[in-house]
């Protein structure tokens, strides 16, 4: 039975199997994704804990230096130090003060102590030395009863099957504990002395004796636990399933060099017969007995695990048989020989009974009653073939019988406790309709009253309606329900009824309903009075509609209780307050999804009549789960659609997603085997392009309420306002644009123009590279990229990048705050640039002036179809519009400045193509890999395969809008930031594929990805390289000016001293 213990004790365990498996920690290949599948290290409960894997790795880090029998040794060390070490588990009920009904508890036995557990949380509630058991009795009635004379005032009593097993188990450890205190202490040991000691436990024992002198051959013991027997064998870990011989360990301890040696050897099997026979026989009855076990809940997976222990036996059989015979063959007993013959002939007839069941039409029962047989014959044999067995062969049948029993129980406590729980709750909605039919008698309510009052009536029903669609996916397996979910929302449902804090239907919360139809007259009262009827009738009716065999009158009862709950809905919120957008999209998402499983399953029918009746059959099944896993997801969209906003009805919705997702999974491993065939093989490339089609309709409907659970409400708000504000400020932006073009209009006579051409020409230059950084800062804002550089400015003129501030940017998600901040410094600086424009167009003749206006019209009417773009979200347009205005500063560029050199540009340009084509060949080599694998794989591929696309784009785009400017800081900087969002975005691809690649089948398409993308990086830092460089370039340029200023001033200062005491020697040379 499995024990919650804390995570960090998990953690540690994990650490110490790191060191076993891996050898000595390090750094620089032992990082995190080192471990594949964290399940096989830690309990599942952990396994997905958020930063898990790090902790393991400290933990690792921690052992280095031991070697693995060391870290085999700690390990060991670290369990039996755990308080539940070798405890036996037994389900009992105990009597508990202030209520009837017994409660459920475990009792647990070890070799020190009886533990008391409760059932639920394996908490440890009381301990009880066995040194302080003064007497326990088992008694007729399933009851064990334990008196520790004056160490409790009173007996402890508790109710049990195991009566009998908790009294055998009890009675060796006590047995052991008085030989010890009853032997003589003896502190003299002797050379060759032999160590004992005594283990016993629940499944398993071992008995040493003392032996006074050398031993000279192996000792033969051998302890048949309750349920199963074991061997023990240094240096080999304990084998699971029954054994029969115990191959005896002698530790040898010298006193004089204090040195332990170990004597092994193998006992002479009777009769001839070798070990590796008995080994195989008795596997043979420790996996009927595991057969047994796993058809007592016939699910799936259990059918697929005894079909695969199945198949072993099998492969056992011919060498069970052989070795049979030749022990036969020298059995002197006719009478004893006949028998075992007849033994085996009838082992042969059930393990062939038990094929035929297993291998077509599964008939769980009889497979039981034939592997139980199987388990009785085995034993039979064993007893047949060692004679001393013969006392111990009963033992075992009723502890094999005893364990399956437990097996049962288990499973039928589940299903009873999710019964009790649904009749609990049954009552409880009786009792509330009874206090419907009470007047209310509370205060005249107020609007104010009212409309709170249905506020918190709409958010009660929001849970309930969440607690109804997660009791729907409980069922939706129905071989392997979840009644832990069921019981869960059962309990909510009850508890949803009697507490106003916590339900719609409770019953102060009727008050309130009351209150609310106390509001209402006539018709109208009685109206809504019924619709809360109606929803308690609904509600029991899904409470006993909780039955596996009739999955169907489970869905029709939630349908009718979604109609009843989509009625008080709108009720309460008076047919407003409501995300409707929201609603229909999750709605027509549903339909989709519903859709495209019909096309799936459309194909799926038509594979079906081109293979035999045997796999038709499968894939009916298949396709009979997935059909209904579709109907699943749209019963719970309609019950979640209108309350998605709680987190519970996310929960429902995502789990009956995944319910599809895993059924369209089974599907597609059903018919994946058939389609090898030359006659089935065409439909191979319909069924893979449907089942995508179906993996990516799913995404969208995950993607729909995804991150809802992430994102608080404030930031919601923040961000709703900080897009009003971007609105407002993209209208402004337009408005003075529209004054700029206006601006044309103006005559230039009434311009005046009181500034040099070369001021005007360096001014209008520095806003045209301002207006091209804050542009590129808008479309990276906008657009999706994963990273803006984009540095909040003191004036509203001045728009800096900076590396001291990244924004994390995510196209459901733009930057509103960023890109409210390039546009209004857009909006500001065209009107500027236009008016500059002109004035510099003064002195031009008219040709020139001519296209130096054309030109700036363009500038103009390109920003204002940026902004149009960027308000409406399409990403093409932004793309398409940033093009047109990159042609056109580009163009005014080299107008303002005839004798402006290109070649940077034109660096930049070429670097950019290249990006642009190993951009291109690695998308290419994505989508062939996103082709190959299976649908939901490729959807992770291909989410992080778009986003490396935008990233793309948007370095396109901004080497086009920055170019021409690329000696400006600011756009250096933008450049930058675009090709970091690049390099980023390739990055998270790059983890994308390599956890497909993993998978054998595409290993061949590792080093193309990989080499794809190592150049594609190469050019991406050539990229940066040369816009550093240009930079730097710049800067020491200026800084050269400056020094030659310096010296100017230093050498025009030393010139006028030298000169003025010139003028002083010769004015003193002339005086008398």
């Amino acid at each position: 039975m499995p024990i919650k213990v804390h995570v960090n004790i998990t953690v540690e365990f994990a650490g110490i199997q790191c060191q076993i498996h891996y050898g000595d920690f390090q750094e620089d290949k032992h990082k995190p994704g080192l471990i594949e599948n964290l399940n096989e290290y830690l309990p599942e409960q952990y396994s997905s804990s958020w930063g898990i894997e790090k902790k393991i790795l400290k933990e690792f880090r921690r052992h280095h230096g031991l070697s693995q029998i060391e870290a085999k040794f700690l390990y060991t060390k670290t369990a039996r130090d755990l308080p539940t070490y070798g405890v036996t588990f037994f389900l009992v009920k105990e009597k508990q003060k202030g209520k009837k009904k017994l409660v459920p508890r475990l009792l647990g036995i070890n070799a020190e102590s009886i533990l008391r557990l409760d059932e639920v949380t394996k908490e440890i509630l009381q301990v009880w030395p066995l040194t302080q058991v003064k007497t326990y009795h088992a008694g007729k009635t399933e009851t064990f009863t334990l008196n520790f004379g004056d160490y409790s005032d009173k007996e402890y009593s508790v109710k049990t099957n195991d009566a009998h097993r908790i009294r055998d188990i009890l009675q060796g450890y006590i047995d052991i504990i008085r030989k010890r205190m009853e032997a003589n202490y003896n502190l003299n040991q002797t050379e060759h002395y032999a160590i004992c000691e005594d283990n016993v436990q629940a499944s398993r024992g071992h008995i040493m004796e003392r032996i006074e002198h050398k031993p000279s051959k192996i000792v033969e013991e051998s302890f048949v636990g309750p349920s199963q027997i074991f061997t023990y064998e240094p240096g080999r870990a304990i084998a699971q399933g029954t054994q029969i011989v115990t191959v005896q360990q002698l530790v040898i301890n010298a006193k004089g060099n204090n040195q332990q040696t170990v004597l092994v050897g193998e006992v002479p099997m009777r009769k001839g017969m070798s070990l590796e026979f008995v080994r195989k026989l008795n596997r043979l009855n420790s996996n009927s007995v595991k057969i047994v076990t796993l058809l007592t809940e016939p699910n799936q997976a259990n059918l697929s695990e005894a079909v695969n222990i199945f198949n072993s036996m099998d492969a056992d059989m011919p060498s069970l048989i052989e070795g049979v015979n030749e022990a036969a063959e020298k059995e002197t007993d006719e009478e004893a020989k006949k028998k075992l013959l007849n033994d085996l002939q009838e082992l042969v007839d059930h393990m062939r009974a038990l094929s035929d069941n297993i291998n077509t039409n599964v008939n769980p029962e009889e497979a039981q009653d034939i592997s139980k047989r199987i388990a009785d014959l085995s034993i039979q044999m064993c007893c047949a073939l060692d004679p001393r067995m013969k006392k111990r062969g009963e033992f075992c049948r009723r502890s094999r019988k005893s364990f399956i029993k437990d097996e049962k129980m288990d499973a039928s406590l589940r299903r009873a406790s999710c019964l009790v729980a649904a009749q609990h709750t049954t009552e409880t909605i009786q009792q509330v309709k009874q206090h419907l039919d009470e007047e209310y008698q509370g205060p005249k309510l107020d609007p104010a009253d009212v409309e709170e009052l249905e506020k918190s009536a709409a958010n009660k029903m929001a849970k309930l309606n969440a607690a109804v669609a997660l009791n729907l996916m409980a069922y939706a397996d129905t071989q392997n329900i979840d009644y832990a979910v069921a019981v869960t929302s059962m309990n909510t449902i009850n508890e949803l009824l009697p507490k106003l804090a916590k339900a719609i239907i409770d019953i102060e919360f009727l008050i309130d309903a009351k209150a609310l139809a106390s509001v209402k007259d006539g018709k109208d009262r009685e109206a809504f009075l019924e619709a809360i009827q109606s929803l308690c009738d609904a509600v029991k009716l899904v409470c006993l509609a909780a039955d596996p065999d009739d999955y169907q009158k489970m869905q029709n009862a939630v349908k009718d209780y979604g109609r009843a709950s989509d009625k008080l809905l709108f009720t309460f919120r008076r047919g407003g307050n409501r995300n409707t957008d929201k609603e229909k999209e999750i709605l027509d998402l549903s339909k989709e999804v519903a859709e495209k499983n019909k096309l799936l399953l459309d194909k799926s029918n038509e594979l079906a009549g081109l293979v035999s009746e045997p796999e038709a059959a499968m894939l009916e099944d298949a396709s009979g789960r997935c059909a209904q896993a579709a109907r699943d997801i749209i019963t719970c969209a309609e019950l979640s659609a209108a309350c998605i906003a709680e987190p519970h009805c996310r929960s429902a919705l995502k789990a009956s997603a995944e319910n599809l997702s895993s059924s369209v999974q089974h599907l597609a491993l059903t018919w994946r085997p058939m389609l090898e065939r030359d006659d089935t093989k065409h439909l191979a490339p319909q069924l893979r392009d449907r089942t995508m089609d179906l993996a990516k309709a799913l995404d969208k409907l995950k993607g729909a309420f995804a991150g809802m659970d992430d994102v608080p409400e404030e930031p919601d708000k923040r961000m709703v306002n900080q897009k009003v504000m971007f609105v407002k400020s993209v209208a402004a932006a337009k408005d003075k644009m529209n004054a700029a073009e206006t601006e044309f209009n103006v005559p230039l006579t009434e311009v005046s123009k009181n500034e040099t051409e070369e001021e005007i020409q360096n001014r209008l230059t520095q806003k045209l590279a301002q207006l091209n950084a804050a542009l590129a800062a808008l479309v990276t804002a906008t657009a999706g990229n994963n990273n803006v550089l984009f540095k909040s400015r003191r004036s509203t003129n001045d728009v800096l990048c900076d590396t001291g501030k990244c924004f994390n940017i995510d196209r459901d998600k733009p930057d509103y705050e960023t890109a409210e901040l390039a546009i209004n410094t857009i909006g500001e600086l065209m009107p500027d640039i236009v008016r500059d424009g002109k004035l510099l167009s003064a002195d031009k003749d008219v040709a020139s002036r001519e296209k130096m206006m054309n030109e700036l019209k363009a500038l103009c009417k390109a920003t204002k179809n940026i902004c149009d773009s960027t308000d409406n979200g399409n990403l093409n347009d932004v793309h398409g519009a940033a093009s047109k205005f990159a042609a056109s500063s580009g163009k005014l560029f080299y107008v303002f400045n005839p004798r402006a050199r290109r070649d940077n540009e034109h660096k930049i340009a070429d670097i950019s193509s290249s990006v642009d084509e190993k951009a291109s060949q690695l998308m290419a080599a994505v989508q062939d890999l996103s082709q190959r694998v299976d649908a939901e794989a490729a959807v992770d591929l291909e989410i992080a395969g778009s986003k490396a696309a935008d990233a793309a784009a948007a370095l396109h785009t901004a080497v086009s809008v920055t170019a021409p400017y690329i000696e400006d800081p600011r756009c250096q900087e933008a450049l930058l930031s675009a090709i970091d969002s690049s390099s980023h975005a390739n990055q998270n691809l790059s983890l994308a594929w390599m956890n497909l690649l993993k998978n054998p089948r595409y290993k061949d398409l590792g080093d193309s990805l990989d080499e794809k993308r190592l150049q594609l990086e190469r050019e991406l830092d050539r990229l940066r390289k040369a816009c550093r460089d240009i930079g730097a370039a710049r800067r020491a340029s200026a800084e050269r000016s400056l020094d030659a200023g310096r010296r100017h001033v230093l050498v025009g200062t030393y010139l006028h001293g030298s000169l003025a005491a010139h003028f002083v020697r010769f004015e003193l040379d002339f005086l008398p």
